[in-house]
């Protein structure tokens, strides 16, 4: 919580500055040490531009009256950081007495205080409202034209009213909803705002209002955008709850919610937006394979393939690669075609470098030969590997239950009282009846070695040779 916290320590270490200086009367040796700090601070100098706009009712709050009429109206952190900024130039240059007059000193002193229980951690959240304004109609295939959306979220419900343009009013309650992943979603967004800069734009935007359990109220602000952030943010909130067309942080954009790569009639890819993950099944008469990971590059992915599909294709009579796209209101798009050069599917090249990327650095083995060729396993199958020591020419057998480990690694096992590593030479699937060593003797392999492994036992290694 990076924002918050650095707004929360420079409110937190200025207040006792101030308040430790008036009692010595050295309040003038406070300034050069300030305006450091205030540079590279969240904050700016804006003529108290901010603070006007977000309160444009409020009393001239750059005089002591008019900040202690209004302090406990202020609600926004980042404007209050920078009101305290622009008063710090005006006392420092052009006010007379600067600092160490009283007025100036109770002034900062009340800022600092308001400041430092605004930017307090969040902590679990009671309730969450959102309000999301958009002035111009989409371009894509909505069904719900400009206006305001409100959406209310509790621990035990989930409510939604919309104001849209030309009169048209309604309220929706959802009524399906898990309390474990309620709460869970409560946390997520009190984590995402306990490290969030607000941002001001005119025209379309969301403002968001948290209310904690501990009794605090706070407001944020910010576009509608497609950043991945509040794309990702905008997707745990629809996967939870189950309400039609919600615009939230991002609009509630057509974006791209699946994606199925078919090749020939054994392997099928899957990219899936709400779960955030990829997943591979390879089905053949004699081997069978199925892996799935997890993580936020799976939604980036999918925007940045959205590309592929913006115009229709020829449809292709024989096909050995398809790649079916399922848009959340558009519908499914189809890419059909080849991998021979001749007859290649359009835009596969750029799609396959892509997705390797995301496989490369996610799930490097998800398409590794050495996996998916195993042979088809019962469901109760054992899977057992041949582990060889480099000090000794036997291999040894151990369990493992996962199947992403493959003949090549380098593997951490137990050994007698100890560990080891050693190198996976042979992996299949065994009935119970027909392993190749005794179950009940048969050791567990405890993961894939790390750089440290290795370094551990290649030192012991060393010794033993001497």
């Amino acid at each position: 919580m990076k924002h918050r916290a650095a707004t929360h320590r420079f409110a937190s270490t200025w207040l006792t500055r101030f308040e430790a200086h008036h009692a010595t009367n050295t309040l003038t040796t406070l300034a050069p040490q300030l305006k450091e700090a205030l540079v590279t601070s969240p904050f700016k100098m804006d003529a108290y531009a901010r603070v006007k706009y977000m309160y444009p009712v409020a009393p001239a709050l750059n005089t002591l009256a008019g900040l202690t009429a209004y302090a406990d109206h202020i609600d926004d952190a980042l404007s209050l950081g920078n009101l305290i900024y622009s008063q710090y130039e005006w006392v420092s240059q052009w006010a007379w007495g600067g600092l160490e007059t009283e007025d100036n000193y109770q002034w900062f002193v009340l800022a600092l205080a308001r400041l430092e229980v605004l930017s307090r951690p969040l902590g679990p959240l009671a309730a969450f409202t959102l309000t999301s304004v958009a002035t111009d109609s989409p371009s894509q295939p909505l069904p719900a034209a400009a206006g305001t959306q409100t959406l209310k979220l509790t621990p035990n419900t989930a409510t939604l009213t919309s104001q849209l343009s030309g009169g048209d009013s309604r309220s929706e309650t959802a009524t399906t909803l898990v309390a474990e992943a309620m709460d869970a979603l409560l946390l997520r967004l009190s984590q995402y705002f306990d490290d969030y800069q607000d941002q001001l734009v005119p025209g379309d935007g969301w403002t968001a209002e948290v209310h904690t359990t501990g009794g605090q109220t706070r407001r944020f602000y910010g576009p509608l955008s497609w950043t991945p952030a509040q794309r990702l943010l905008s997707d745990a909130i629809r996967l939870v709850v189950s309400l039609p067309h919600l615009w939230l942080f991002d609009r509630d954009p057509d974006v791209l919610v699946k994606l199925n790569v078919q090749y020939g009639e054994a392997a099928l890819l899957t990219l899936k937006r709400n779960q955030a993950a990829i997943s591979y099944v390879s089905e053949t008469p004699a081997t069978s394979v199925a892996l799935t990971v997890t993580g936020s590059a799976v939604p980036a992915l999918l925007d940045e393939l959205t590309f592929a599909f913006d115009r229709p294709q020829p449809r292709q009579s024989q096909a050995d690669l398809v790649v079916n796209a399922t848009f959340r209101y558009s519908g499914m798009k189809t890419l059909r075609g080849n991998l021979a050069l001749a007859d290649q599917l359009t835009n596969w090249p750029t799609i396959a470098y892509k997705i390797g990327q995301v496989l490369a650095a996610n799930a490097p083995l998800m398409l590794d030969p050495r996996i998916f060729t195993r042979h088809r396993p019962a469901p109760d199958d054992l899977l057992y590997c041949k582990v060889l020591f480099h000090h000794d020419g036997q291999a040894y057998s151990y369990r493992t239950s996962d199947p992403s480990i493959a003949v090549g690694d380098r593997v951490l096992v137990p050994v007698g009282t100890n560990q080891s590593v050693g190198t996976i030479v042979a992996m299949d699937y065994y009935a119970k009846d027909r392993v190749p060593y005794p179950l009940s003797k048969t050791k567990e392999v405890l993961g894939l070695a790390t750089p440290r492994d290795w370094f551990i036992h290649d030192e012991e290694e060393d010794d033993d040779d001497d």
